[in-house]
């Protein structure tokens, strides 16, 4: 970080902070899939002093503005309610626990031709879904992919509870609230206002586009297991000249 202007002990808190805070960031997300939300270092103290340099009257607006990113950050992983920090590692095990057990899942499709199953990634079969030209494997593969969720659905319903519980300790309506707050400064009754007025503006325009997919492709082209192929294929097609999978591992 570049020397700020105005008072120097604020700079060097600034920079103090900042240097620890990367160790502690580091750390977290060298083991992030098994830590999740527990970035151990922040601490109400940090907090306290981050927001008490903001009230400073002689700070620099690119202080003020350092600061004010601090506070936000900082007040991020403060856990100070003890429930919260036991949901917390909670959360931490049924998350790595449902990890596994997905992990461990046999995901793939009933070949429509042999009856054969094939093992298939999620990424296989929503690409699949998108290029592949015979509707019964689009179908199988969209079947796969909703297999998920029954499988998952009992440890991640237990994860959203307590998710939830672990919100509302922190005074947010639930943990969806909870994240949106974090990352864009407001809370979801704010967001969801904006995202209806965005589909009430769109839907003409979604609906308009639909009626003349059906009308070029015909009324399945609408299903769910259609509707990427039907959007993408032709595209794909087309692209395909330019972007040959064959060549995809040299490229890279």
């Amino acid at each position: 970080m570049g020397k700020l202007e105005g008072p120097v002990e604020v700079t060097n808190f600034i920079e103090d902070i900042s240097q620890q805070y990367e160790k502690v960031h580091e750390a977290f997300e060298d083991n992030f899939w098994s830590t999740k939300m527990n970035l151990a270092g922040c601490s109400s103290e940090a907090l306290a002093k981050t927001k008490t340099e903001y009230d400073r009257p002689d700070l620099s607006s690119e202080q003020s503005k350092v600061l004010s990113i601090m506070a936000r950050t900082l007040s991020c992983y403060i856990t100070e309610d003890p429930r919260a920090a036991q949901l917390k590692e909670e959360l931490n095990r049924l998350e790595a626990e449902l990890a596994q057990e997905r992990n461990k899942m046999a995901l793939g499709i009933k070949d429509p031709a042999t009856g054969e199953f094939k093992a298939c990634s999620s990424v296989q079969l929503r690409n699949m879904m998108r290029v592949d030209d015979a509707e019964p494997s689009r179908r199988a593969a969209f079947d796969a992919l909703r297999s998920i969720g029954p499988f998952v659905a009992a440890r991640f319903c237990a994860i959203v509870k307590a998710r939830n519980e672990l919100a509302r300790l922190s005074g947010y309506e639930d943990f969806y609230d909870m994240k949106v707050t974090a990352a864009e400064g407001f809370g979801k009754k704010r967001l969801f206002e904006i995202l209806d007025d965005l589909e009430g503006k769109t839907r003409p325009i979604n609906q308009e586009a639909r009626e003349r997919l059906a009308a070029e492709k015909g009324a399945e082209a609408l299903e769910a297991h259609n509707i990427s192929h039907s959007l993408a294929g032709d595209t794909t097609k087309l692209t395909d000249p330019y972007f040959p999978f064959e060549d995809a591992v040299d490229v890279w």
